[in-house]
């Protein structure tokens, strides 16, 4: 029976963040400095992971990422001419952006670079970001951003195909109707 309100569960969760999921993947600040914090799956900030702003042009998986920080950080954006010097407030360092302050945002995993798998803007000003570290949903790791918007106009969530909720009501009536005959056989 847990087993049973594990999968219900787990399976909730993934369609919410499928179906408010983003197309966005290219960011630039709303003000000159965006607040940036890794958390867990229940929401509450963990200090590790390292992250990285890209060009917006930039191939995310080559690593040549404008800066970096581990776990949190504050990033500063500040016009220079036609460029953005960018700047971290914890982890010192800088770089620059050229030609526009838009950027992309990256984590280091295990087997290098990746870029992120999904956003979601549920919760304004916030913006969350999931990547993926492997084959298994336990490596997930989620960003938070505050400060940045999508610079692909406007944010717009992603519909999921028809087949998926299809699927979906059919494992939900096989998990109910396995729940009823286990019901009635104890009965």
């Amino acid at each position: 029976m847990n087993m049973n309100h594990f999968v219900k569960s787990s399976l909730a969760v993934c369609l919410l963040a499928a179906s408010t999921a983003s197309s966005a993947s290219v960011w630039a600040p709303t003000s000159n400095v965006a607040s940036l914090f890794a958390t867990n799956l229940l929401g509450q900030p963990v200090f590790t992971g390292t992250f990285g702003i890209f060009e917006d042009t930039a191939d995310i998986s080559q690593g040549n990422f404008v800066v970096s920080f581990t776990g949190f950080d504050a990033v500063t954006f500040t016009a220079n001419g036609g460029n953005y010097d960018v700047s971290t407030l914890f982890s010192k360092n800088t770089g620059q952006l050229s030609g526009s302050s838009s950027f992309q945002i990256g984590y280091l995993s295990n087997t290098g670079w990746k870029s992120e798998l999904f956003n979601s803007d549920e919760v304004e000003p916030f913006i969350t970001f999931g990547f993926g570290t492997g084959n298994s949903f336990n490596n997930l790791k989620l960003l938070v951003a505050a400060g940045i918007q999508s610079v692909e106009s406007p944010i717009t969530a992603v519909p999921l195909p028809a087949s998926i909720w299809l699927m979906t009501s059919a494992l939900l009536g096989v998990l109910y109707s396995g729940r009823r005959k286990s019901d009635v056989a104890y009965a």
